[in-house]
């Protein structure tokens, strides 16, 4: 087929399709309504319409597509009237979908569609990532005054000059922007998806080139997109016969990133109501989470809640979490691990990563290099947004990691401003970790869990989770465990709910209960408990009756319920009750004083956070062996600007937070 004859068949396609779609009117719609420059064509359209010019895009794609876009013109111009404007098309829902795992240098030349995740974003002149690219360049000869016109290769090292002047011989030229055709250029890497990451370990990822429109469409790092394109070979050096290749995209779709993908059948939906009303539904669902792990229940039941968290309300009051955050903290070798890890792979979108082979970098975003290029890469909170993130022995992360998460855990998003990228990156991701005590388990005999989980991490990063439960080794369960050991060996073990069960059942939950009611009844019940908390602590548990709320909805979602009863009341209460027991070792109501003064969180201004860092410089300059003398402290603080009354104010904080501690009257450490 020759080129004209391609245009014009493809002149009709447009001008005549019209059995779900009519693509007339949409450029109507793209000019009038929506002012863009970029016409969505559906593959399978054209494949059903022209089968032979649909075949000829696997075989030459760059000519399709000028001849598309030529045609595109035609109809602009003969048509609409329309010869202003400059519309490209952009080919989607390709027949075969890869992922840049799969992507090989045999596919060199060819159009593909690939899907995954946006890993990172190259350094640009502006913000995330956008800079000009000088597509066709044209050269004034600097002694005659003949303007070359040299189309330039985006993949090539530098640029493409003439040698010498056709008009005069001369070898003198000067690039004049002002003629030359300058486009705007974005450069992503796209990684794996995350079923692909979950079932092969580490990602791979391809080089993505977007131009013009495509290159300023809203894509962020985390994204999941759905790219068509055409795969380039670049060589890295001049001659060389080993090749790289590239994607340059000619189509982009941001796919919808929650539980809206997923279908679920009616006859689906009647089952699962069936199952939520059965009295030991909750207790079966418990049971299938990592099922070779026996004598966690509680903790699995927590983690379950959490997978049925609600979305953040953005307000007019503030933003308002409804993401639930659990910590397991205890013994080595308990399964905690296995838990959460299974919750990340159930979870209709998970990530699991370790604290022994992540940073900063791989939890949140920083600037990175891939392909020699500067790029924003996203962590994974980012890449995990709206899903679950498992993050495992987190006690092996660095301090200032732990800083990083602070924000992504409370507000589920945090800024980036480094490096020329000037971006918001969304992290609205349900955290559950696992975390060891020093020495990989407790010596209840000399600290309680409270004091290990005091001495391990900061205040205000564990105070950001909403149920830390302790885990002990129980040996008194250890043939019940080796008898699950053999089981699991053998292939005995058949959980009451399999995998995919277990995923669509938390979409339909997440997807039909969109918002829990707390009606006044409960409300009063809360409300006794807190107060009941509060007349033992210090504080009002603020950050605890929060994160009870949290439970209650969840557990209310997920029996399929849009109003909290007083059943979903009792048991996030027993949950408590069990955590703080485990926290100080004791049944004493009396002794939650200071699990409940640890939990119940400080929250600093940002003016505070700035004095109470001051204090702990001084802290640390006076403390030696006896620790820190009050009036020294208050003595320094006030030529440094902090009166008297806030010192008092911020340390008796401080105290509680566990960033220092009184070893004496009127004299503080720092925790070492």
């Amino acid at each position: 087929m020759d080129y004209e004859e391609m245009v014009g068949r493809f002149v009709e396609f447009f001008r005549e399709y019209n059995d779900d779609r009519n693509y007339i009117e949409e450029l109507k719609d793209l000019l009038v309504i929506r002012g863009g420059r970029l016409l969505l064509v559906d593959f399978h359209n054209l494949l059903s319409y022209d089968f032979e010019l649909a075949d000829e895009l696997r075989s030459d794609p760059d000519t399709v597509i000028r001849a598309a876009n030529e045609a595109i013109s035609i109809v602009l111009r003969e048509d609409l009237r329309r010869e202003d404007v400059d519309v490209k098309v952009a080919f989607v829902n390709y027949t075969k979908t890869f992922t840049p795992r799969q992507l090989n240098s045999s596919m060199i030349g060819s159009f593909v569609q690939v899907r995954g995740v946006v890993a990172a974003v190259a350094e640009g002149e502006r913000t995330n990532g956008l800079k000009g690219f000088v597509k066709r360049s044209v050269f004034v000869c600097k002694n005659c005054g003949e303007e070359i016109v040299i189309q330039q290769d985006p993949y090539s090292n530098g640029s493409n000059k003439p040698e010498k002047c056709p008009v005069c011989g001369g070898n003198k030229f000067e690039l004049s922007l002002e003629k030359s055709e300058v486009v705007d250029m974005r450069e992503i890497f796209v990684q794996d998806p995350l079923e692909v990451l979950s079932n092969v370990g580490n990602a791979s990822y391809v080089r993505v080139v977007l131009f013009d429109e495509l290159a300023r469409a809203n894509i962020n790092p985390g994204d999941e997109v759905l790219i068509t394109g055409i795969i380039r070979g670049i060589s890295k050096k001049k001659n060389s016969k080993v090749l790289d290749w590239v994607l340059e995209a000619n189509g982009v779709v941001k796919l919808t990133k929650d539980i809206e993908d997923i279908e679920i059948s009616g006859d689906e939906a009647q089952l699962f109501e069936e199952f939520a009303r059965a009295k030991d539904f909750e207790q079966r669902f418990i049971d299938s989470i990592a099922p070779s792990i026996v004598g966690m229940d509680i903790e699995k039941k927590v983690i379950a809640w959490a997978l049925f968290s609600g979305d953040d309300l953005d307000t007019p009051a503030g933003h308002v979490r409804k993401r639930v955050h659990v910590l397991l903290f205890g013994d080595a070798g308990t399964g905690k691990s296995e838990i959460i890890k299974f919750a990340a792979e159930i979870a209709p979108k998970g990530v699991w990563v370790s604290g022994t082979h992540s940073s900063g970098v791989g939890l949140t975003a920083a600037i990175d290099s891939m392909d020699g290029k500067r790029v924003l890469r996203a962590g994974a909170l980012v890449i995990g947004d709206r899903g679950v993130v498992a993050l495992d022995e987190l006690d092996k992360m660095k301090d200032e990691d732990h800083d990083k998460l602070l924000d992504a855990l409370e507000h589920g998003r945090f800024p980036f401003n480094k490096g020329g990228f000037h971006t918001v990156l969304m992290a609205r991701a349900v955290v559950l970790a696992a975390a060891n005590p020093p020495g990989g388990r407790f010596d209840l005999n000399i600290k309680t869990p409270l004091e290990e989980l005091m001495r391990t991490f900061d205040q205000p990063l564990y105070s950001r989770f909403d149920v830390i439960m302790p885990v002990f080794k129980n040996k008194s369960n250890l043939e019940e465990i080796a008898r699950a050991i053999l089981d699991k060996h053998e292939g005995k073990i058949r959980p009451p709910f399999g995998k995919d069960f277990l995923t669509r059942y938390i979409v339909y939950a997440k997807r039909k209960i969109r918002r829990v009611e707390i009606p006044d009844e409960l409300k009063r019940l809360l409300l006794d408990y807190m107060v009941k908390l509060g007349s033992v602590s210090d504080l009002t548990a603020t950050r605890l009756m929060e994160g009870m709320i949290r439970l209650i909805e969840a557990r209310a979602r997920m029996h399929l319920r849009s109003r909290a009863t007083i059943q979903d009341f009792l048991e996030v209460r027993r949950v408590y009750n069990e955590m703080l027991k485990r926290l100080v070792l004791s049944e004493d109501e009396e002794r939650w004083k200071d699990a409940l003064n640890a939990l119940g969180g400080v929250i600093w201004t940002n003016e505070e956070k700035e004095k109470v860092e001051i204090l702990l410089q001084i802290i640390r300059f006076f403390e030696g062996d006896n620790g820190a003398y009050l009036e020294d402290i208050v003595e320094e603080a006030k030529l440094q600007g902090i009166e008297r009354d806030e010192v008092l104010k911020l340390l008796e904080e401080m105290v509680r937070s566990g960033l220092v501690k009184q070893v004496g009257p009127k004299r503080f450490v720092t925790k070492r």
